[in-house]
């Protein structure tokens, strides 16, 4: 009997400058990089397949040094964006190489001049909030709604023929750093500095509703739907990378509850750097980051929709990547096939591509 095992394997690499924020877009053929206060574009140039399953690392550079270098510059967004905190291309068909920028007290969505060819982006929509810096944003399924995080507030944007603030939610006292929308777009959850957790409902509707509160008596670091009855939390005593990874599932009440912890490597190492937690659907893994690694997490859903706490899920640790510090940054694609990542001690943006193979067991 066998069981699938997942890893990330060198797939090319090059020399670049500071990368704090990156995005892949629907094709893996883009990549956006927050570079301060500049937005860059970069084509991903792929390679032909080869089989590199028993190579070495230092065998896999040089083959991969003779095809030429990873990235090529397509453009440079810059002007009074102000320092970029978030980056996040769109997925549908109707918007495909849109994306969207969050930096400080702007945020914009950029539209290709080609949607199939892009070279060039230009501004389509703006949203100028000057009251509160903006920590974090993400856009709704749907594409017509943006959730923003700032230092007071959570902010529902609804797309009209702009963007107006259709709802302010003020249960945080302290700014905002995470959140994460469920699968089918009904929930909301938001994690803050005043170490507290709120579960909304009624996204869908545009009109958030909180039915529960979690507080905690840690900081909290990064949060991530899996499913819509499952998430996970990352937290720590202080700015150090988590112990465990705590695992919340909906309970017969429809209230969220810890139902597992899953050991992460990287615990009790300073924990900077980005790496926001991305749940990937078709190979139902998690890449999560913490203190100087990225932990890769299975995930076995039995029975998603179930909501008791036992038996309907399982989960392990499948590949842990030590940077050796912890000025890591980096993002994974939608379809979970490369994981692409920048990081202060090699000053490289490092592309791994995903590889599955059977192992057996006896």
């Amino acid at each position: 009997m066998g069981n699938q095992k997942s890893t990330y394997k060198w797939y090319n690499s090059q020399k670049s400058d500071f990368q704090n924020v990156l995005a892949i877009n629907h094709d893996n053929s883009v990549l956006a990089v927050g570079n301060r206060e500049e937005i860059k574009i970069f084509k991903i140039l792929h390679y032909k397949e080869y089989n590199v399953e028993n190579l070495t690392e230092q065998e896999e550079e040089e083959l991969y040094a003779s095809e030429g270098k990873a990235l090529k510059q397509l453009l440079i967004c810059d002007g009074n964006i102000g320092y970029v905190t978030t980056l996040q291309f769109l997925q549908s068909e109707k918007h495909a190489n849109f994306f969207l920028s969050g930096s400080e007290h702007l945020i914009n969505i950029w539209a290709p001049d080609d949607q199939l060819m892009p070279y060039c982006w230009q501004s389509k929509f703006k949203i100028e909030w000057t009251y509160s810096k903006i920590n974090c944003v993400i856009i709704h399924p749907n594409e017509n709604l943006i959730i923003s995080g700032d230092n007071e507030n959570v902010k529902l944007w609804q797309q009209q023929d702009q963007y107006v603030c259709q709802q302010i939610i003020n249960e945080h006292k302290m700014p905002i750093y995470g959140l994460s929308i469920s699968p089918d777009g009904k929930k909301l959850i938001s994690i803050g500095a005043d170490q507290n957790l709120f579960v909304m409902t009624g996204l869908e509707k545009e009109t958030l509703q909180v039915i529960q509160k979690i507080q905690f008596n840690e900081l909290l670091l990064r949060i991530c739907f899996i499913t819509n009855q499952i998430f996970t939390l990352q937290s720590s005593k202080s700015s150090t990378g988590s112990k465990n990874l705590q695992i919340f599932k909906m309970d017969l009440n429809e209230k969220f509850q810890i139902a597992k912890n899953i050991s992460l490597q990287g615990k009790g190492q300073h924990d900077l750097g980005d790496c926001q937690p991305n749940y990937i659907p078709s190979k139902q893994i998690l890449m999560i980051k913490s203190g100087y690694s990225i932990n890769i997490i299975r995930f076995i859903l039995y029975n998603p929709q179930f909501k008791g706490l036992d038996g309907e899920f399982d989960c392990q640790l499948e590949q842990s990547i030590n940077f050796g510090h912890d000025w890591v940054f980096g993002t994974i694609s939608h379809d979970g096939q490369f994981l692409i990542t920048w990081d202060s001690k090699s000053h490289k943006t490092q592309i791994k591509k995903y590889y599955q193979k059977m192992d057996q067991q006896i």
